[in-house]
């Protein structure tokens, strides 16, 4: 559909409405090898998720292992049942 020249130009008149000016849009199809490279790769939504989870990972790691949670882990005799990391 993409390369119909009809629905290009329909995309170009959605995008000037929407965006309020002229937008220069141009479609390349990938070959057969590019496309298979690209469908491995992780979109940036993927990237920036997969980020924040080692992130969050990280961030509680160090909570469990701070002495001070140690320590009060130890006085108490309790765990730790969540851990917020969203600060």
């Amino acid at each position: 559909m993409a390369r119909e020249r009809d629905k290009l130009e329909e995309m170009k008149t959605v995008l000037k409405e929407h965006l309020g000016h002229p937008v220069e849009l141009r479609i390349k199809l990938l070959s057969p090898a590019e496309s298979s490279s690209t469908t491995t790769s992780r979109s940036l939504v993927e990237d920036s998720r997969a980020k924040a989870a080692a992130e969050r990972h990280k961030r509680e790691t160090e909570a469990r292992e701070h002495p001070v949670t140690k320590l009060v882990l130890d006085t108490f005799g309790a765990s730790i049942k969540e851990i917020k990391t969203d600060v």
